[in-house]
């Protein structure tokens, strides 16, 4: 057994990073647990701190923090919206707290959204056949969610089936539009009659992927009405630190819409996070020719749909609190507009001239601010605010009895700058792309060293058992083989892991080591040598 013994003289705070200095500490990604109030839940096993309500809502009101482990806080408020035509007549199914709509609730359509099954299932990639999250799977299989038949009989068995688990944990529940008309008495329609089976899914890696969470919403028309004309949309209210002074900006070749700050905040400081939410996999319509893809996992595969193809991102609109021209939702004739693009709630065509700068005859009405703020080159948002937003995807026709399956994924990054936090988020944006399309093919987390603290006098003495990082070794990820090299340690003087919080230095190493092999050296640190020994 190999073990590293570190003498560290005077610190209070000290984290151990294996790979990269992002990873969040170790021994809260080991003993993290999912925690279940009420209809709550949290998706923290990366770098992002996800609030969560079974009814659709993500945020939780500025219950969300990004980097995990910190206070900062990067969301007030997300959810998700459709509005579709049932006859004729337009109806919608919008869960946006912060404009005080709340049209989806708990539960299958029709049923009591106060019934003690509808709650969050959890499933992680550490569980095991007969587990007892492969055993609660079954009440979440009996209301609609998916799992891989082994045996192929048709039923679930958790001693021979696997939940659909993706990624390292898994979330699960299931809501629908069917709320009273006492509640939906701001756009005042009927229900459209759609179940939302919702999955939620994270990886526990300091990676592009560790600054991502992935949504599939499995819309289900469950009446016995077709839906024309469906639009979904991601509705988020972000607040990125300080709730006035975020900007809104689209990437049309990825498929995202995010909040920036141009420059510091009073919160996070010099270097405010980026926050987006991309349209992985859109809906799928007819394309005679074409082909469309379902991802669905390594577990249940992918399904290829000859003569159809994916929609992407079709729009991208915002709205402020207390706005004029582009205000508050307060029926559905807005919403519809705001989920179309291009329109304002006048229902004329969005002149670019008039907002911010850079929008001319030539820019698409239906993206908001589709320029790039980093380079400074076409349509740009000038007017930092407390801001909405929606990536919306669609029309698209369903059926009674139909699902579509709609993948969206909430990244948040952080570089050098609010300018570099944008740079930072588009790379993600493609990687989490790339990882998607490879339906996931990645490498399972590093396993977390055990430690061993021991107090001495005026120092702190850290016993590292490394064995089974050891092992890690030619590990099959998107890019190639994955293999234990080496790590660093990190002293921290906040519970955050960036490099600087408030304009103060907060992140220092305090040794890095590196296998002794023929891959050469990943580190030279002549610095700490005399202050951290190593022995085997």
């Amino acid at each position: 057994m190999k073990k590293v013994n570190i003498v560290l003289a005077f610190l209070f705070i000290f984290s151990i990073s294996i790979g990269s200095k992002d990873i969040k500490n170790n021994t809260k990604a080991k003993l993290g647990k999912v925690t279940v109030t009420g209809h709550t839940a949290r998706m923290d096993i990366n770098n992002i701190d996800l609030a969560l309500t079974n009814d659709g809502q993500t945020g939780n009101d500025s219950d969300s923090f990004y980097p995990n482990g910190s206070d900062l806080r990067f969301l007030f408020s997300g959810g998700v919206a459709l509005s579709g035509y049932v006859d004729g007549d337009l109806r919608t199914a919008w869960m946006v707290p912060a404009s005080r709509i709340h049209e989806m609730q708990p539960g299958n359509l029709g049923s009591d959204p106060d019934a003690p099954e509808y709650v969050f299932y959890t499933v992680n990639s550490s569980d095991s056949l007969g587990s007892e999250n492969y055993n609660k799977w079954a009440d979440a299989v009996a209301i609609g969610a998916d799992f891989y038949d082994a045996d192929g009989d048709g039923s679930y068995d958790p001693n021979i089936d696997t939940p659909d688990i993706i990624g390292d944990r898994t979330f699960w529940c299931v809501y629908n539009d069917s709320v009273p008309a006492s509640i939906r008495d701001v756009f005042n329609t009927q229900a459209l009659g759609l179940e939302v089976r919702q999955s939620i899914w994270a990886f526990q890696r300091s990676d592009a992927l560790g600054d991502a969470i992935f949504i599939r919403y499995s819309v289900v028309n469950a009446s016995e009405n077709d839906i024309d004309d469906l639009i979904i949309s991601g509705w988020t209210d972000p607040d990125l630190g300080g709730a006035t002074d975020d900007l809104i900006g689209c990437d049309t070749t990825l498929n995202i819409g995010y909040a920036y700050n141009f420059q510091d905040d009073a919160d996070y400081g010099t270097n405010p996070p980026a926050f987006g939410i991309g349209f992985i996999q859109g809906p799928i319509v007819d394309a005679p020719g074409d082909t469309a893809y379902n991802f669905r996992g390594p577990l249940l595969g992918v399904d290829t749909l000859l003569d159809m193809k994916n929609l992407h991102l079709t729009s991208l609109m915002y709205y402020e609190g207390g706005g004029n021209i582009l205000p508050g939702p307060t029926n559905k004739g807005y919403a519809r507009n705001y989920q179309l693009g291009g329109l304002d709630a006048n229902n004329d065509p969005v002149v670019p001239q008039d907002w911010g700068i850079g929008g001319d005859s030539d820019s698409d009405v239906r993206y908001f601010f589709s320029g790039d703020p980093v380079t400074q080159t076409g349509w740009l948002d000038t007017n930092p605010a407390d801001k909405r937003f929606l990536v919306n995807s669609g029309p698209f026709q369903l059926k009674a009895g139909e699902r579509q399956d709609i993948v969206v994924a909430y990244i948040v990054t952080q570089g050098e700058d609010a300018l570099d936090s944008v740079t930072k988020l588009k790379e993600t944006s493609a990687l989490v792309q790339s990882s998607f399309d490879n339906n996931f093919q990645v490498a399972p987390p590093m396993p977390a060293a055990e430690v061993t603290a021991r107090n001495g006098d005026k120092k702190i003495e850290l016993l590292i058992d490394f064995t089974e990082n050891f092992n890690y070794q030619n590990k099959q990820d998107l890019l190639g083989k994955v293999d234990f090299e080496g790590l660093a340690i990190y002293q921290f003087n906040s519970p955050s892991t960036a490099d600087e919080v408030n304009g103060i230095e907060n992140a220092k190493i305090i040794g890095r080591f590196d296998l002794d092999n023929d891959i050469g050296d990943l580190f030279e640190d002549q610095e700490n040598a005399e202050r951290i020994k190593i022995w085997s």
